[in-house]
């Protein structure tokens, strides 16, 4: 499976596992953790490693789909603190910082219900569409919970909702669906016949 062979190099602790809440399996929460944690560890000048590593799971789950009985829907909860690396100049959660999360947490439900359903797909994959909404700040000091769920997974494209909630009042931060396409494979010609 391509979910397995693409992250099986990144090492978890078994205790941050075993903190995740959530029915899902030890293999599903390992996954998932595993996406994220690729993203942490870009090598590089970069801002994004350093906010991924403040992210944490609080709980993924595979639970009855409530359009679709005969079918299962992932949800991942995960959170992270406002610090001052992530804010703008007003002292708020900066914009690009909580699309560049969101854009990343997104896909974990995906990954998640990939993994339930034993499909062969790259998650990571490329943003197709990202809508964005975003209805209030967060200062820094926040908690911001992600709740994200999968919406879809099609032939070629996977489609989740995410939103960011003040932790502690539950105000809504902003909310996004997402659609991601799975790397196209590259065309060889030293197969192709004349």
């Amino acid at each position: 499976m391509v979910i397995r062979e693409r992250y099986g190099h990144v090492h978890i602790d078994p205790e941050l596992v075993q903190a995740v809440a959530g029915n899902a399996s030890d293999e599903v929460k390992i996954n998932v953790i595993k996406g994220l944690e690729l993203h942490a560890r870009v090598e590089g000048p970069s801002w994004g490693p350093s906010i991924h590593s403040y992210v944490r799971f609080v709980s993924i789950d595979v639970l009855p789909n409530p359009n679709e009985p005969h079918r299962t829907m992932a949800r991942v909860v995960t959170e992270f603190p406002v610090v001052p690396e992530m804010t703008d100049s007003e002292g708020s959660l900066s914009t690009a910082v909580l699309t560049t999360l969101l854009d990343n947490l997104s896909m974990s439900a995906n990954l998640a219900q990939g993994t339930v359903t034993n499909r062969k797909d790259d998650f990571d994959g490329v943003s197709q569409s990202l809508q964005y909404t975003f209805h209030a700040k967060a200062p820094l000091g926040t908690l911001v919970q992600v709740d994200n769920v999968c919406l879809s997974l099609g032939a070629r494209s996977f489609t989740s909702r995410a939103e960011a909630r003040n932790a502690e009042t539950g105000e809504i931060i902003a909310t996004v669906v997402q659609i991601k396409m799975g790397a196209t494979i590259p065309f060889r010609t030293d197969l192709a016949k004349l």
